[in-house]
């Protein structure tokens, strides 16, 4: 059943890739006491203004510690990330880029800066910069966990399950969250990249870490319709119903394959069920069965 491309690839789910950003952030060791006492102290009155959220005048202290400062990579690196917080993307970006250019080797402008690209689909962009402060840092493994999200995007399936494999040999360094992340992950690229057995393994890898992974259970169900094990794919999605009663794709799935096992009320409940939660394919699939 490959009739499901509206299935869209969730590879930035902000709540997994939080996880290791946050990993990335605790080591890293900015805002070190190098910039020059009066810049520094224009920088703090800018910081004041901006926790008083008056940014724009902020923005204006930020720019003249700048010019204060402005052969020292760090004043670059900090602005970069006060446009960061603010989620002005493409400044942040900016900033970023003019520190490396000034410290070619800073690995924390690096580092912030693939997750800014990687933030604004910038793709190639990103993995140069993964390429790069992987590099500058061996011990920050979470940075292959994003840079599998940034491969994954660029189509290059083999290089994100490289990564997310790697991430799996030192899965003892690792959270029971954070494996569980990677697990799904990979699966996902496997399935997309038409691997199915091997998505299979590890969906299954997911629940059993985290049996209320709805998303788990429902490809689950959906390869198992791939493969024509239709019964067993009713079995993946009353796991998801179960945990999520209201879950349109697997009421519409589960109703397509009592459909063609001809069994029950050859699946019309739940179609009927799926249409109601909006989903289209049922609605389709109604029209043109019953």
């Amino acid at each position: 059943m490959r009739n499901h491309e509206h299935v869209k690839i969730k590879y930035m789910r902000r709540s997994i890739l939080l996880v290791f950003i946050i990993q990335f952030c605790v080591t890293l060791l900015f805002c070190q006491s190098s910039v020059s006492s009066e810049s520094e102290a224009i920088f703090d009155q800018g910081m004041l203004l901006y926790n008083q959220e008056n940014y724009e005048e902020a923005i204006t202290k930020f720019g003249a510690a700048a010019e204060l400062d402005g052969k020292r990579a760090e004043t670059y690196f900090r602005i970069g990330l006060f446009y960061k917080r603010l989620k002005r993307v493409n400044e942040s970006i900016r900033y970023f880029s003019k520190a490396i250019r000034l410290d070619s080797s800073y690995r924390e402008a690096y580092g912030y800066r693939a997750y800014a690209n990687t933030d604004a689909e910038n793709y190639r962009c990103a993995l140069a910069d993964f390429n790069e402060v992987i590099k500058l840092d061996t011990v920050n493994i979470c940075l292959y966990f994003t840079r599998g999200i940034v491969k994954s995007n660029l189509k290059n399936y083999r290089g994100a399950v490289e990564d997310y494999n790697y991430l799996l040999e030192r899965k003892s360094e690792l959270s029971t969250k954070e494996i569980t992340a990677v697990y799904f992950n990979k699966a996902e690229v496997e399935y997309y990249w038409g691997k199915t057995d091997q998505a299979y393994r590890d969906f299954k890898a997911v629940v059993q870490r985290d049996p209320s992974n709805t998303e788990a259970f429902l490809y689950l169900g959906y390869i198992r319709i791939d493969q024509g094990f239709y019964e067993e794919a009713i079995a993946y999605l009353d796991a998801c119903l179960e945990i999520d009663e209201s879950n349109h794709e697997a009421l519409y799935l589960r109703g397509w394959c009592k459909f063609y096992l001809d069994v029950e009320d050859w699946g019309e409940a739940d179609l009927q069920r799926s249409v109601s939660l909006g989903n289209r394919d049922a609605r389709a699939f109604l029209k043109e069965n019953f």
